[in-house]
């Protein structure tokens, strides 16, 4: 799907960011997925130093 592209995709793996730092549990406190989504770009993109894409798709579930 992204063969050609004009760039690199890399993951968070591939920069060794297997093992989450302490502040990374505060990134997720939006009230929606896309503030959710925004603040997880910004925060791997300081981390990482490269342009950043992130989701939060999230689950919803009306009942159990």
């Amino acid at each position: 799907m992204f063969t050609g592209l004009p760039f690199e995709l890399v993951f968070p793996a591939d920069q060794k960011f297997l093992e989450p730092l302490p502040e990374e549990a505060d990134v997720e406190h939006g009230a929606t997925f896309i503030e959710n989504a925004a603040a997880k770009a910004r925060y791997f993109a300081r981390r990482s130093g490269l342009v950043t894409v992130a989701e939060d798709s999230g689950l919803e579930v009306d009942a159990l």
